[in-house]
C-alpha cells in the first residue's frame, strides 16, 4: 500500500490565485457585503435555515434524476436510494460544476467533485440529523469546444476530433472510441490503468457527450455518493421559466450585476461581463445569444425573434429552448436544488461574488461559496529529486529559472551574488565621489557615472558567475527541470494540465480516498501529496 506525506502551502504563498480570491478565503472586510455566509462547516445550519424556507422541487428533480441515471443504465439500488433521499426535507445538496469535458477534463474538475465528497462528509459528521448529497453539475449547455476537446495524460495531449457546434453536452460521441484506443495504446499494464481506460471505453459507446461525462462520474465516484445533473432539461427549466421570462423582459440581472460590479471594481477587476439579456436560445447544434432591439427580442445572428406574446408562449412551452449564460446559471442552479454550498475554482469564486444582487433580486437563498481544494501529488521518484536537491514544497511553485539560481548559489563555494564586494566598491565610489566634489561639480557628474558603470559591470559579472555555476551544476538543473515538469507540467499546474487517467495510472484508485482524507473543508491550503514508499 502507498503511503504519502502531507503538507499545506497557503494559497498567497503560492502565487497562482487572483486577489480577490485571497483575500475571499482570508475574510478580508470589504468582500464580506458581497456573500450570504463565510464558507466554514459551522455555517450550515444557517444555510439550511434559509433553504428550508424556499420552494424547491424536489419531487420533479428526483424524477428527472433517476430518468436520466435510468437512461445511462446506471440506476442501481444505491443511486436510486441517494436520488430518492432528495426528496426528504432533511436532505440537501453540496454542489460542484464544470463543463462537460471529454474523460473528466483538467483534474481540477475532480478535485471540485472531491471537495464536495468532503464537504459532504463533514456536514454530516456535524449535522448527523441531516443528510448531504454531493452533486456534480454538468455544464453541458457550454459550447466553449476548444475547452473541450482534448484531455493531457502524462503530458501527452490527446484530441478528439469533431466539428460539432452547440450545446457540448448534446454532442454525439462519434471519434471518442478512437482517442481512448489512442489512449489505451500508452496506458500501463497494472490492474489500475487498465480499469480506469475501460470505464473510460464505455463511457465512449454513450450516445452523447453528457451521458458519457456521467458514466465516468458514477465509475470513478458513484461510491462515495455523487450525483451528476444535466439540467438542459425541459422539466427542471419548467419551474425556471418564470425567471426566464421575467428577467428577458425586464434585465433585471443585468442591472444588479452592474451595480455589484461598480463596487466590487473599487478594490478588485471585474470577472462577470453581464449583458443586458443573460439568455442563449438552444437547439441541437445552435446556441446562440439573445438580445434586445426595441420591442423585439431576437437571437444574435437575426434568425429567431419574438414579440413579448410569443415569448412567452415559447418559454412556457418549450423552456428547454432557453439556456442562462453565467450570470444566471448560479441562480437556475439554486433554484431547482436543495442546495447549501457551491464550491468552485478560483475564476467561479470571483464571479459569484458578482451575482448576490441577483439572488437578492429574485429571493433565492444564496449558498456558502467554498473555493475548491486544489492538489499536488508528487510520485515516490520526485519527491527524491526534492530532497536530493535540498528544496522544500513551496520551491515547486516557484518559476525554473528563479529555483535554478537559488540551487545553483547553494552549491556555490563563494557567494556569487558579490554582496561583499558590491559593500567594498560602494566604499571606494563614495570616496572618489567625495573627491570629486572638493573639486568642482562636473567633476563629481562624472564619479557619479563611473560609479554607475562599475556597478553595473559588477552585475554583469556576477550574473555570469551563476550561468557558469549552473553548467557546472547541469546534473541538479536538469533535475530541478525534470521535477518542476512533474510539478507543473507545460510551465502551468498539475491540476489545470493533467487529467485523472494521469494520476489513476501513477498511484492507483487508492489515490482517491488519500486525496478526500486529506482534503480541507476549511481549505488551509494548497494541499501536496508525496509518496513515500
Amino acid at each position: 500500500m502507498k503511503k504519502y506525506r502531507c503538507s499545506q502551502i497557503p494559497y498567497l504563498q503560492t502565487g497562482k490565485f487572483q486577489t480577490i480570491v485571497t483575500d475571499y478565503i482570508a475574510g478580508n472586510d470589504f468582500l464580506k457585503s458581497f456573500y450570504h455566509l463565510p464558507p466554514t462547516i459551522k455555517n450550515i445550519a444557517e444555510a439550511i435555515s434559509q433553504k428550508q424556507k424556499a420552494a424547491t422541487p424536489r419531487d420533479i428533480l428526483v424524477k428527472q434524476l433517476l430518468k436520466q441515471y435510468d437512461s445511462n443504465g446506471l440506476l442501481d439500488e444505491p443511486t436510486q436510494i441517494q436520488i430518492s433521499s432528495l426528496t426528504k426535507v432533511s436532505t440537501f445538496t453540496i454542489t460542484t460544476g464544470q463543463q462537460t469535458g471529454i474523460l473528466l477534463g483538467p483534474l481540477y474538475a475532480c478535485y471540485k467533485i472531491i471537495s464536495a465528497i468532503k464537504w459532504s462528509k463533514e456536514a454530516k459528521n456535524l449535522f448527523p440529523d441531516y443528510d448531504f448529497v454531493p452533486v456534480f453539475w454538468m455544464a453541458t449547455e457550454d459550447h466553449d469546444v476548444a475547452e473541450i476537446n482534448h484531455v493531457w495524460v502524462e503530458n501527452k495531449k490527446y484530441d478528439w476530433k469533431t466539428n460539432q457546434v452547440g450545446p457540448v453536452g448534446r454532442f454525439n460521441t462519434e471519434g471518442l472510441s478512437g482517442l481512448v484506443q489512442d489512449l489505451k495504446i500508452h496506458a500501463g499494464i497494472d490492474a489500475d490503468s487498465k480499469s480506469i481506460i475501460d470505464v473510460f471505453e464505455k463511457a465512449s459507446s454513450s450516445k452523447t457527450l453528457a451521458n458519457a461525462t456521467r458514466y465516468i462520474v458514477h465509475a470513478i465516484f458513484g461510491k462515495y455518493g455523487v450525483i451528476a445533473i444535466d439540467a438542459d432539461d425541459a422539466e427542471l427549466k419548467n419551474h425556471f421559466s418564470k425567471i426566464i421570462l421575467q428577467d428577458i423582459l425586464e434585465q433585471n440581472s443585468h442591472k444588479e450585476v452592474m451595480r455589484t460590479r461598480e463596487l466590487l471594481e473599487k478594490s478588485y477587476k471585474s470577472q462577470v461581463h453581464g449583458r443586458e439579456i443573460n439568455f442563449f436560445y438552444l437547439l441541437d447544434g445552435y446556441r446562440e445569444r439573445i438580445v434586445v432591439e426595441g420591442n423585439k427580442f431576437l437571437t444574435n445572428d437575426g434568425k429567431f425573434n419574438w414579440n413579448n406574446e410569443s415569448l412567452e408562449k415559447e418559454i412556457s412551452d418549450i423552456p428547454e429552448r432557453f439556456s442562462p449564460n453565467v450570470v444566471m446559471r448560479p441562480l437556475y442552479q439554486e433554484c431547482i436544488l436543495p442546495n447549501l454550498v457551491y464550491i468552485g475554482g478560483g475564476a467561479e469564486i470571483a464571479y459569484w461574488l458578482e451575482l448576490k444582487g441577483v439572488f437578492e433580486f429574485y429571493k433565492v437563498p444564496y449558498p456558502i461559496l467554498a473555493l475548491r481544494n486544489s492538489a499536488l501529488v508528487l510520485d515516490a521518484k520526485n519527491t527524491h529529486k526534492l530532497s536530493n536537491a535540498g528544496l522544500k514544497i513551496e520551491n515547486l511553485f516557484e518559476e525554473k529559472s528563479a529555483l535554478q539560481k537559488k540551487v545553483a548559489l547553494q552549491n556555490a563555494n563563494d557567494d556569487l551574488t558579490l554582496i561583499s564586494e558590491k559593500a567594498q566598491l560602494k566604499d571606494i565610489t563614495n570616496k572618489l565621489e567625495g573627491i570629486a566634489s572638493q573639486i568642482d561639480a562636473p567633476t563629481k557628474s562624472a564619479a557619479i557615472a563611473f560609479e554607475k558603470r562599475l556597478e553595473a559591470q559588477m552585475e554583469r559579472f556576477s550574473l555570469k558567475l551563476i550561468r557558469q555555476q549552473k553548467k557546472k551544476s547541469a546534473i541538479e538543473m536538469q533535475q530541478i527541470e525534470s521535477l518542476l515538469e512533474h510539478a507543473n507540467p507545460g510551465g502551468t499546474l498539475q491540476e489545470r494540465k493533467e487529467s485523472i487517467a494521469t494520476i489513476i495510472q501513477r498511484f492507483g484508485f487508492g489515490i482517491l480516498d488519500e486525496l478526500i482524507e486529506n482534503m480541507s473543508v476549511e481549505n488551509e491550503g494548497f494541499l501536496v501529496l508525496e509518496e513515500i514508499g
